[in-house]
């Protein structure tokens, strides 16, 4: 494998990009940031959350430094067309009735842990554009420790919705405040799962390019 810095940095970049539209983790982020132990309880989601989506990076990364799959072009294929089926059906139930609002938690830090878990856990299909991305980065990397510091890279934009807010929070409060308040439509709208759905199809779809075609 040749450590091709550029392509690792724009497929850590790219493939962390689908994570950043995830109005809900903004919005639980927000919550976390508002009360008392706000900065206990919104780097205590920040941590669950990013357990969960170590996971399958981490799994996809190294799942290509054990030799599996062999046939790298079938592996984007499959990964490609899962994308795509996923995105379909979250287009296919943009239109259904938005949920319930998240509720403050009982017990703020336990509370924050498993909220960072359980919204990270409730969407397969940016399970699997992880999983898809750490096995590209396997793929270019030279290196396990290598492929390592991309997935760090992959990660940390796919979690801007989550400590973007606290930066913005301690050094800007006063923006913070006001994004609250302008951005509350606009989540609503976002929310509802169509870029959501969009951006995983279109991921998707360049797997499969890249599976038939390169």
């Amino acid at each position: 494998m040749i450590d091709n810095t550029v392509e690792l940095v724009l497929t850590a970049v790219v493939f962390g990009l689908i994570g950043v539209f995830s109005p809900t983790r903004f919005a639980f982020q927000v919550m976390m940031l508002a009360g008392d132990r706000r900065w206990l309880r919104a780097s205590w989601f920040l941590v669950g959350s990013t357990i969960v989506f170590a996971v399958p990076s981490i799994l996809g990364l190294f799942g290509v430094a054990a030799g599996l799959p062999n046939e790298s072009s079938t592996f984007d294929l499959y990964l490609g067309v899962g994308l795509l089926i996923i995105g379909g059906l979250m287009l296919a139930r943009a239109r259904s009735a938005p949920g319930r609002p998240p509720q403050p938690p009982r017990h703020a830090i336990l509370g924050a842990l498993l909220a960072g878990i359980g919204v990270s856990i409730q969407s397969p299909g940016r399970l699997l554009v992880l999983l898809a991305g750490g096995y590209r980065i396997g793929a270019l990397a030279a290196s396990g420790l290598v492929g390592l510091a991309y997935v760090g890279l992959m990660l940390a934009v796919w979690q801007v919705p989550v400590w973007g807010p606290m930066a913005l929070f301690v050094f800007r409060h006063d923006r913070f405040a006001a994004l609250e308040r302008r951005a509350r439509p606009a989540l609503d709208r976002v929310e509802s799962g169509v870029v959501g759905g969009v951006l995983i199809a279109f991921l998707g779809a360049i797997l499969v390019f890249h599976a038939v075609i390169v």
